[in-house]
């Protein structure tokens, strides 16, 4: 295991006193996470999907299974967060290009309006 990984589970559990499997878990699975948008695997000639692992954990109530989750969640919580700010800037410009192509069509659309109205002379 990398030491970066395995110096956050140390702390992890130094922080919430929660078993090493717990914290194992939860890091293992928020790195899957992670990977899955950057990594496929090729199952076969033809099966290829992304990396992922399918985990599980069943505790006792206050084993700090959710306060290893939120440590590890953390950066893909704040990573999420970026992107909404950053879809929502990006919205706002598409929204204020279209509204400027809608009014330029609609100029456009007039024009010609105008222009079939028009008598022509032959």
């Amino acid at each position: 295991m990398p030491d970066v990984l395995s110096n956050a589970i140390k702390e992890v559990i130094t922080y919430t006193k929660c078993p090493i499997v717990l914290a194992g878990n939860s890091a293992l699975s928020f790195v899957s996470l992670a990977a899955q948008g950057q990594v496929n695997v090729a199952r076969d000639s033809v099966l290829c999907s992304p990396v992922s692992l399918f985990l599980m954990v069943i505790g006792e109530s206050g084993e700090r299974k959710s306060s290893a989750d939120k440590f590890f969640s953390m950066p893909i919580e704040a990573w999420e967060q970026a992107q909404e700010v950053d879809y929502k800037i990006e919205m706002k410009t598409c929204q204020t290009e279209k509204s400027i192509l809608m009014k330029s069509a609609k100029g456009y659309c007039q024009q010609s309006i105008n222009a079939l109205k028009r008598p022509r002379y032959t």
